[in-house]
C-alpha cells in the first residue's frame, strides 16, 4: 500500500512538474451513487465529486476511500451540485488540500469526513447543512475561522477537536447541544458565544482552550454542563444575561468560574 502510495504521488508530481496548460485525467472511478474525478494541470491537483445521491462511507475497517493513494497530493476538492451527502472518512488526512466547495445539495457531513486536513484555512458549510459528524472536522490545525450555518441543531462529538488555528466560529442559534470535546484544544479561540436556544454542552467541549478570554452565553438558565466542560479555562471571564449571575455561580460547572460578569446586549 505505501509503494502504490508513492508511485501515486509521484505521477501527480511528475504532471504538476511538467506545466500542463490544461487538465489532465490522472484517476477516476466511483463512490456510493457518485463518480470521482483526479485532474492535474501546471500547479493544481483537483479531486471532483459528480452525480446525484449519497458518497460512500469509508472507515479503518471497511476500506479507505479509493482516492486515498493521491491523499498527499489533492489541492482542491470541487463537490458538484447534486451530491447529498459527504462520506465518512471521505478526505481523511487530506494534507494538502487548501480549499473546498460545498455545494447547497449537500445536507450532511459525515463522521471525520475532513479530520487531519491541515492545509484548510476556512469552509463555507451552506446552510442545507443538517449534519456535521464526529470528528468532521478534527485536528484541522490550519483551519482559522468556521461559520456553522443555523439549518445545524448539534454539534457533535470532537466535531472540531484540536483546531489550534481555529481563532473564530459562529454558533448559530438553531444549535440546541454541543457535544463531547467539540472544541476541545481550539487554542486559538479566545472568545465564543453561545446562543439561548444551546440547552447543554457536553464534557470537555471547550476543554484546553487556552486562549479564550471571554464566553457569552445568552441563556438565562444555565446550559446543561458538567466539572469538565471548561477544563483549564476558567480563568476567562464568564458572560451572562443580566439577573442570571447567581444561577450562574451556583451551577454545576459555571460556578468555577472566578468571573463572572451581568451584560444587557
Amino acid at each position: 500500500m505505501k509503494t502504490e502510495k508513492f508511485f501515486c504521488t509521484l505521477l501527480c508530481s511528475i504532471l504538476l512538474a511538467a506545466g500542463a496548460a490544461s487538465a489532465q485525467t490522472i484517476a477516476s472511478g466511483t463512490t456510493g451513487r457518485c463518480t470521482w474525478t483526479l485532474t492535474a494541470t501546471s500547479n493544481d491537483c483537483t479531486l471532483t465529486i459528480s452525480g446525484a445521491g449519497r458518497m460512500g462511507d469509508y472507515d479503518y475497517i471497511n476500506g479507505s476511500a479509493p482516492w486515498d493513494s493521491y491523499q498527499s497530493s489533492i489541492k482542491t476538492l470541487t463537490i458538484r451540485q447534486g451530491i447529498t451527502s459527504i462520506g465518512d472518512y471521505a478526505f481523511h488526512d487530506c494534507s494538502g488540500l487548501t480549499s473546498v466547495a460545498i455545494p447547497n445539495s449537500v445536507t450532511s457531513i459525515g463522521d471525520y469526513a475532513f479530520s487531519r486536513c491541515s492545509g484548510l484555512t476556512s469552509v463555507d458549510i451552506p446552510n442545507s447543512v443538517t449534519s456535521i459528524g464526529e470528528s468532521a472536522f478534527s485536528r484541522c490545525s490550519g483551519l482559522t475561522s468556521v461559520d456553522i450555518p443555523n439549518s445545524v441543531k448539534s454539534i457533535d462529538y470532537e466535531a472540531f477537536y484540536d483546531c489550534s488555528g481555529l481563532t473564530s466560529v459562529a454558533i448559530p442559534n438553531s444549535v440546541t447541544s454541543i457535544g463531547y470535546e467539540a472544541f476541545s484544544g481550539c487554542s486559538g479561540l479566545t472568545s465564543v458565544a453561545i446562543p439561548n436556544s444551546v440547552t447543554s454542552i457536553g464534557r470537555g467541549a471547550f476543554s484546553g482552550c487556552s486562549g479564550l478570554k471571554h464566553i457569552y452565553v445568552y441563556r438565562a438558565t444555565p446550559p446543561t454542563v458538567d466539572a469538565y466542560t471548561f477544563s483549564y479555562v476558567t480563568t476567562c471571564t464568564l458572560h451572562v444575561p443580566s439577573g442570571s449571575k447567581g444561577l450562574y455561580s451556583a451551577a454545576e460547572g459555571w460556578k468555577e468560574f472566578s468571573s463572572i460578569e451581568e451584560s444587557t446586549w
